[in-house]
């Protein structure tokens, strides 16, 4: 009997020891996936992070570089009529109808020329479309429309935010001419957010996109509960010439899994360094 009792009693303490050792082995093992899990997704947020922050600085390229042709089309140089410059600023917001509002102005200041004549004859030379524009090429960051927001068609009916882009004339002797200057609707920067988040599928209503000024970290795109404010988070700031993810806290209290990309991307334009947030839960 003594014989017996003490065999079923080793063989408890051998069974207890076999399930706390696959207790363990589970913990470590469920450890090791989510880690690894985490981290696949974590690099794949960061992954969608830069293709968006790609994707906003090579449309501004593209229409910097369309604006900076354009202000060196030698007929701006010369003795062509207002018209003609008119006719001009037209067929290239045709083209690209982004461009909420092109124009023209003197070495003043002064609009001479401009898409539907909007603004013609308007003083520009305190605003930094016309001010920075006179030392180099200027990309100015989103704002709210001040001086067409009752001129421009707005079926949305939200408010219109602009991208500012200006270069200067310089005739041939080098003087100053004045600037072709325009402004860039914000709304394309949503439409560059549902193409990178298209294949995506599923996992899309998952994700949330950010896109925050440089400097201020205010959001300018993104859910509308957290546009114009100021996102004070850790990939935020980590962001500044990086990318990358982490695991970190939002100000409702959860836990979110965030890509970052911020800093210079491959495109030459006067960059405005966006900086690009995804989170998922």
């Amino acid at each position: 009997m003594k014989s017996l009792s003490l065999r079923n009693y080793w063989g408890l303490i051998f069974a207890i020891f076999i399930l706390l050792f696959a207790a363990v082995l589970s913990i470590l093992v469920s450890e090791i996936s989510t880690n690894r899990l985490e981290e696949e997704r974590g690099n794949s947020l960061s992954s969608i992070a830069f293709q968006m922050k790609d994707r906003l600085d090579q449309y501004m390229w593209g229409r910097y570089s369309e604006i900076k042709t354009f202000g060196e089309i030698e007929e701006l140089e010369l003795a062509a009529t207002e018209e003609q410059k008119r006719a001009k600023l037209d067929m290239l917001q045709e083209q690209i109808p982004a461009f909420s509002w092109i124009g023209i102005t003197d070495s003043s200041g002064f609009v001479t020329a401009s898409t539907d004549e909007l603004l013609e004859g308007m003083d520009l030379s305190d605003r930094p479309i016309y001010t920075q524009a006179r030392k180099t090429d200027f990309v100015g960051d989103v704002h709210e429309a001040l001086l067409l927001a009752e001129l421009l068609p707005n079926p949305s009916g939200r408010e219109l935010e602009f991208v500012d882009i200006s270069v200067p004339i310089i005739h041939s002797d080098g003087s100053f001419a004045g600037v072709v200057a325009a402004h860039l609707s914000w709304e394309w920067a949503e439409e560059v957010m549902q193409y990178v988040l298209r294949p995506m599928n599923r996992q899309e209503n998952e994700l949330e996109v950010f896109v925050l000024s440089p400097g201020t970290q205010r959001v300018i795109l993104g859910p509308e509960e957290f546009l114009g404010k100021p996102l004070p988070i850790e990939s935020a700031s980590l962001s500044s010439g990086k990318t990358g993810w982490v695991l970190e806290e939002w100000p409702n209290g959860e836990s979110y899994l965030t890509g970052f990309a911020g800093g210079r991307t491959n495109w030459d334009y006067p960059e405005l360094r966006w900086t690009v947030l995804v989170r998922q839960p």
